[in-house]
């Protein structure tokens, strides 16, 4: 039975997923019944040996599948149906209090079905003798009750539903029939349950700032978790999926927790593995004693407060250690941020409000603006202070996998003296680049990577650096709302492999990481393939860099105080022939970019977008003494054509390395100075020759211009001498 089941899978017929699924037990149990670890019981082991010979392993395969995707559509049309029905009979103020009001009605649900009562599906006026404000009031309340903290049984978590609202009421019933409610009793399904719940919380908040600021896209979370548990090592792992000793495991810290996203994915991960190791009712302790003892979140929105405990109880997890507070309020906060969390974290998975200044006296307790701050700034964002304070509330040897703006790692300035200052205090794990429209749903296209590193000694070690292109989802607009379609084409489940495994390394690059790592960002050190990137670092003498043949000028003048018109050059005048023209403007009317002095022979190339490759020089005598816009950098050539240097400096090899000096989110640029450092793709022997064939080629260039001006010029004179002749007859 084990080798046709075997083949069965591995001629994907069906899923260890499916067989988890349809018997309810986890992945790795499956795993362990095809190796032979140990058996299934016997009435399973019948039941598969009967579809095996029957071929019918494809049915189970379909009906789980049919099964998932009709709960999805449920459970969809239910959420949507409920706050619809808020939207018309509900006296609510805002979008957010009727989708926490919907909130509330799914805690009081899943309370009632795990506990096998009456559910809201269910709920009669007529015939219930208790009304349906007070039915859910006392269910949240039993829900939340075992929790110790008084503060969860505040009015801020009854329903403001009015039991005349009787309308509304009825229809909410009503939508809640649409679903199954009896296949929402396994673990697995109530998973899928609560993805989707987020899901929906995720799209109906897309207009909410607030909101933006917290969701992560799903995708993102469980990557980020499942990088960082595979991680552990294995005591640690041990420790933490132990019902009994994972309270001495160190907390989970979430310091911008939202909905609790990250906390709750921690449970969906590992209790499978739990349960299959320590059985069902040892597995409620583990979820008791990690809701006490090690998951931790904080959020200083009281919403999002509210949110969490929802999650949270939803999944029967105690919210003990979650907050609502402001994790950067050291002074203000100091018992939990201090006292209960500092060096006591064993692990921080965190997607941190980007953007927040802070100033003035709220800066006094760090770090980058004591001490790691080439001069005290002003102001500093949230999301330089947090990575500052992950450090201090990790316990050594601890990790942290957050999201951050590619700001972090690649800008100079404040941003560079955070890189300096940390480096000493961690080992860098990996970094793992997202697609701009990872948070486009959110409502920011913010270019962002997950940062992942251990709080130790900084050493050599080797540091994974990927490229996601593909986190399977794709954004699409419609009417005013972006809206996330799924897919199955991602980049993550591969990407994981290559972090946590050793094995050939294909999307990513795993580097010695040292000192001179002045950048920390994917783009800069993956971005080229293993060939480009070994002939950047195993130079030739023979080699030729942009530096060996020209030089950088930037010799400035404001047109206003010398000209009366003078010829100007814009970005868009870098013609994709190579050409370069100018346009005359009055001196009154210069823009205030345009500052450098451009001469003939002068090749200019654009410092935004390299991958539009707007390079180009100058070729007309009048442009001898032209201005241009500073978007363009100035290079004079010196002992190479500018035609052939135009040419290499279009090439896809130069362009990839500009491309990995990319900096900015909507205006992406290069700094100038990286142009000197450029390889080009050729060798010093070869440049005599392209030279020759060059200097022959502007010959004829020259000639066929001085051709087309005397062939214009004949047919001018030709149309002017037709017309005085017909003027005369």
């Amino acid at each position: 039975m084990k080798r046709e089941l075997y083949k069965a899978i591995d001629s994907q017929i069906i899923t260890v997923n499916d067989i988890s699924e349809k018997y309810n037990v986890c992945e790795r149990t499956v795993q362990r019944w095809l190796s032979g670890d140990t058996k299934p019981k016997i009435e399973i082991q019948l039941e598969l040996k009967n579809l095996i010979d029957s071929n019918d392993l494809q049915s189970i395969s379909r009906e789980l599948k049919l099964e998932e995707e009709l709960l999805k559509m449920q459970v969809d049309s239910m959420l949507q149906g409920v706050r619809e029905s808020f939207y018309r009979w509900g006296k609510y103020s805002t979008r957010n209090e009727a989708l926490e009001e919907l909130s509330k009605l799914v805690l009081a649900q899943i309370g009632l079905i795990k506990n096998g009562e009456i559910g809201l599906h269910n709920y009669s006026n007529s015939e219930s003798k208790i009304n349906f404000v007070d039915f859910v009031n006392n269910a949240i309340k039993n829900v939340l009750g075992k929790y110790s903290n008084p503060e969860f049984l505040r009015a801020d978590y009854r329903l403001s539903l009015n039991n005349n609202q009787e309308k509304l009421v009825s229809e909410i019933c009503s939508e809640f029939k649409k679903v199954d409610w009896t296949k929402i009793s396994s673990v697995t399904k109530l998973d899928l349950f609560n993805e989707i719940f987020g899901r929906f919380l995720a799209n109906s908040f897309v207009d909410e700032k607030e909101m933006g600021q917290y969701l992560t896209p799903i995708e993102m979370t469980r990557f980020m978790v499942e990088v960082t548990i595979k991680k552990l090592n294995a005591e640690d792992f041990s420790v933490l999926t132990d019902p009994n000793k994972c309270k001495n495991f160190g907390y989970i810290l979430d310091p911008s927790c939202g909905a609790g996203s990250f906390l709750v994915e921690v449970i969906h991960q590992l209790l499978p593995i739990v349960n299959s190791k320590h059985g069902n009712q040892k597995a409620k302790m583990w979820i008791e004693n990690m809701g006490k003892h090690v998951l931790a979140g904080i959020d200083k929105s009281n919403r999002m407060f509210r949110l969490t405990v929802y999650n949270f109880a939803c999944l029967g997890i105690p919210c003990e250690n979650v907050f609502s507070l402001n994790s950067l309020d050291i002074k203000e906060n100091k018992s939990v941020l201090v006292d209960q969390l500092e060096g006591k974290t064993k692990i921080i998975m965190t997607n941190p409000p980007f953007g927040a200044e802070f100033s003035g006296n709220s800066l006094i307790g760090f770090k980058l603006y004591r001490e790691w701050s080439m001069k005290p700034p002003k102001k500093i964002d949230s999301e330089l202070l947090f990575i500052e304070k992950y450090i201090d509330w990790l316990t050594p040897g601890g990790y942290c996998t957050t999201v951050v703006p590619d700001s972090v790692l690649t800008n100079k300035g404040l941003f560079q003296d955070l890189r300096n200052g940390i480096h000493p205090y961690i080992e860098l794990n990996a970094v793992v680049s997202f697609p701009s429209e990872t948070f486009s749903a959110a409502g920011t296209s913010t270019k962002t990577s997950v940062l992942s590193f251990t709080k130790d000694s900084s050493s050599n070690n080797l540091v994974y650096f990927g490229i996601c292109k593909k986190v399977g989802y794709k954004v699409i607009t419609k009417g005013s709302t972006k809206v996330k379609v799924s897919s199955n084409d991602s980049d993550l489940p591969e990407i994981i492999k290559e972090i946590t495994e050793n094995k050939r390394v294909e999307i990513g690059r795993k580097m010695t990481f040292d000192d001179s790592f002045y950048r920390w960002d994917a783009n800069y050190h993956a971005s080229l393939s293993d060939i480009e990137h070994d002939l950047l670092n195993n130079i030739d003498p023979n080699d030729v860099f942009l530096k060996d043949v020209a030089e950088l000028i930037n010799n400035r003048i404001d047109p206003r105080r010398v000209y009366v018109n003078f010829n100007y050059i814009e970005i868009s005048d870098v013609l994709s022939s190579g050409i370069v023209k100018s346009k005359v403007l009055k001196a009154v009317d210069a823009p205030s970019r345009a500052r450098k002095q451009v001469k003939r022979g002068d090749i200019l190339a654009s410092t935004v977008r390299p991958e539009q490759r707007k390079i180009g020089y100058v070729i007309n005598q009048s442009d001898n003494e032209a201005i241009c816009t500073t978007g363009l950098a100035v290079l004079r050539p010196k002992g190479i054509e500018p035609s052939v240097l135009v040419e290499l400096l279009k090439s896809d090899f130069v362009t990839k390395q500009l491309m990995r000096n990319n900096i900015g989110i909507a205006y992406p640029a290069i700094e100038e100075n990286c142009f000197l450092e450029v390889l080009l793709p050729i060798k010093k022997q070869e440049l005599d020759k392209l030279n020759k064939r060059a200097l022959s080629i502007e010959r004829l260039k020259l000639e066929l211009f001085s051709q087309e001006n005397a062939y214009k010029s004949d047919i001018s004179s030709l149309t002017e001498e037709w017309l005085i002749q017909g003027t005369k007859v």
